[in-house]
């Protein structure tokens, strides 16, 4: 706490600056309350980079539903009309027009056959019915449609975090202004016990100063602790994407999160791991299609088509069914050197999936220990909190009975404020480190929370 009357008045007059701005500035916004429970939930449903992450996961869906395409026979409808004097032509064409006479077996006819309408309609098929590239590919997909999947729940997860960490700083800011509004009133009653004891002559006119001073410095750093709290609900305002007339409010008490201190360690359900995984095995799977471009590839077909020579006259129809067996037998080096580039990038993405992992168990370790260091720290503050308000409270009776000074009272009443305000921070400092431990452990997007009637040290 600062005790220095020129820094007291000079904190006074910066925050008197800053106060008033505040009023003009937020005059039109109207506070609305929000549970912490209320502002993951509006978190996630207004965050662009959860709205992206979702974009991205449709296209990997419908990625891997275009890769099942080759399950199903692929027909194709087609029409045309050609004119042609190629002898090779007008041959086959009246063939299959069905229009073919003794006549047209004349040598000059053959050599030299009048041009030949060919009006065409068909529809055919081509289904690959043994393709090991193709279904290779098709895991592929679906594993990168899973991956996409998991890495939009980690999103999720990390907005719940942020959601939580920027709520929990609101509430402390709101700690902090509660925990100066009472040494307000702490030094604004000892000032009026040093003008009770002026006018009794039992204090000199230096006291009523000294006092005057407190009262002041008070004033100075609420303004500040104000600015402070209003500068934490906008940024929740943002967090949650409000726009407009209102601003969010935390609700009165702290969240409760929950304390996984003594959850074992589930890396598997990490969202982030998981995709990861995902993506190795679509990387496995890339590696697998290009080892199955050097096999044997069997691919059916089928057609049906009319020939008539004039656009209403009577067609002749044929139909043509097969097998295609297929065995890529040079490419120009570019089966291997594609197998080579998909093996790279398997060793590639199993490396980053080892780390990611690795660093899963340092992650989940640390935040263990803060939630540890963090809890001692509050219980801590809140002993000395308690003493210091104690012994506050004594030095009160103590300079009503003349037994202390007033220099020991205010610095006894500073001191059990100092130490109320770091109350409220070791506190949301441990609900952080909470929700850091269920963000490590893969907590799952919009985990219940409640809301409990404990107050940062009974300030509310």
């Amino acid at each position: 706490m600062r005790s220095s009357s020129s820094w007291g008045w000079a904190g006074f007059v910066l925050g008197a600056v800053t106060g008033a701005a505040l009023p003009a500035a937020s005059q039109e916004l109207r506070p609305v309350e929000v549970t912490l429970a209320q502002a993951e939930a509006a978190a996630l449903r207004g965050n662009p980079a959860l709205a992206a992450a979702s974009a991205r996961v449709e296209g990997a869906q419908w990625q891997a539903r275009a890769a099942d395409a080759f399950l199903w026979p692929g027909v194709e409808a087609s029409a045309g009309v050609v004119r042609t004097d190629d002898p090779v032509g007008v041959f086959g064409t009246k063939l299959r027009q069905g229009v073919f006479g003794e006549a047209d077996f004349a040598i000059a006819a053959l050599n030299d056959p009048e041009a030949a309408t060919d009006w065409t309609a068909g529809v055919g098929a081509r289904w690959a019915v043994g393709d090991p590239t193709r279904w290779a590919e098709r895991r592929a997909a679906d594993h990168a449609a899973r991956a996409a999947g998991a890495q939009r729940d980690r999103t999720a997860e990390a907005v719940i975090l942020g959601t939580r960490m920027i709520y929990l700083q609101a509430v402390a800011a709101r700690g902090g202004r509660a925990a100066v509004e009472a040494e307000l009133a702490a030094a604004r009653e000892t000032a009026q016990r040093v003008d009770r004891r002026v006018d009794e002559g039992l204090a000199t006119e230096a006291d009523r100063l000294q006092a005057a001073s407190a009262v002041a410095d008070a004033q100075a750093r609420l303004r500040l602790a104000e600015a402070a709290y209003q500068d934490a609900a906008g940024e929740l305002s943002l967090q949650l994407g409000w726009s407009g007339d209102s601003i969010p409010v935390p609700a009165a008490g702290l969240p409760t999160l929950p304390d996984r201190s003594a959850d074992p360690e589930a890396a598997s359900e990490r969202a982030d791991l998981r995709a990861s995984a995902a993506g190795l095995e679509a990387a496995r799977a890339q590696v697998s299609a290009r080892s199955a471009a050097r096999l044997p590839s069997v691919e059916a077909f089928g057609q049906l088509g009319t020939h008539a020579p004039g656009f209403l006259d009577d067609p002749s129809a044929n139909w043509t069914v097969g097998l295609q067996l297929s065995v890529p037998v040079f490419t120009g080096f570019g089966l291997g050197a594609g197998k080579a580039a998909a093996q790279a990038e398997a060793r590639a993405a199993e490396a980053e999936h080892r780390d990611r992992v690795l660093r899963a168990s340092v992650e989940v370790a640390a935040a263990r220990r803060g939630v540890a260091a963090t809890g001692e720290s509050r219980d801590a503050a809140r002993a000395a909190r308690d003493a210091a308000t104690e012994a506050a409270r004594l030095l009160g009776l103590r300079y009503d009975e003349g037994m202390a000074t007033l220099a020991d009272l205010l610095q006894a009443q500073a001191r059990a404020a100092g130490l109320d305000a770091a109350l409220v921070e070791a506190d949301a400092r441990w609900r952080m480190a909470l929700a850091r431990l269920d963000f490590v452990l893969g907590a799952a997007p919009g985990a219940t929370t409640t809301t409990d009637s404990d107050s940062f040290g009974g300030i509310r």
